[in-house]
């Protein structure tokens, strides 16, 4: 079934709680800032 394409903020999709099964960002990640790296393993892998 095809839905139309909506536009909206991640933190406020112009949807009703509970009606969706999931959401399809696309080319966000150069709005995402910089995470810090994770800390370094102790031990073997």
């Amino acid at each position: 079934m095809f839905q139309p394409v909506l536009a909206g903020a991640a933190d406020d999709i112009p949807l009703p709680d509970t009606s969706l099964d999931g959401v399809w960002l696309s080319t966000v990640i150069h709005h995402v800032p910089d995470l810090e790296p994770p800390p370094a393993r102790s031990g073997g892998c």
